[in-house]
């Protein structure tokens, strides 16, 4: 009986500091979610964007909710830029993410420029046969790219930044 008490208390103990070490150690802090919001929006929006041009059913045709879509969360994700403020540089995954005002304010012009490019394609005839979702995929999975290259710490953070842009 007692051996099975202590089984069973060596297996608690062991599920404890797995999961204290999963939360402290591994994860990042919830303030990196925070400051990697622009990042993390552009990826989710892809991935929208890339679902919602599954279910069109014209291949050669606009789709306009990924469009939408895709001018949301990137109007979104310049208004989480402006408006989050960094009071001291912060590093992130070791030093892999590097989060200060240079590494903001080069979200902000990414995420406008961005946007910009989203509301110009549109504007043309040429541009809105362009508006499928594989180009607006492409579009967000690049600037995400180019946000995390600018917030690298380290090369293999610019690497893969690089790698998702290009």
């Amino acid at each position: 009986m007692s051996a099975d008490f202590m089984m069973t208390q060596l297996q608690e103990t062991i599920k404890t500091a797995i999961q204290t070490r999963l939360w402290s150690d591994i994860l990042p802090p919830a303030s990196f979610y925070f400051s990697a919001l622009p990042i993390l929006l552009l990826l989710v929006g892809g991935l929208v964007t890339m679902i919602l041009g599954v279910f069109k059913t014209e291949a050669e045709k606009p789709c306009y909710p990924s469009w939408y879509v895709a001018v949301f969360v990137t109007f979104a994700a310049a208004a989480m830029a402006i408006f989050s403020r960094v009071t001291t540089p912060k590093a992130f995954l070791g030093s892999g993410v590097l989060i200060d005002d240079i590494s903001r304010t080069s979200f902000i012009v990414i995420a406008i420029g961005t946007l910009f490019t989203l509301m110009a394609s549109s504007m043309t005839k040429v541009g809105k046969q362009l508006l499928r979702s594989e180009l607006l995929t492409l579009i967000l999975f690049s600037s995400a790219g180019l946000m995390v290259m600018c917030s690298a710490g380290e090369f293999l953070s610019f690497f893969i930044g690089l790698e998702l842009t290009s």
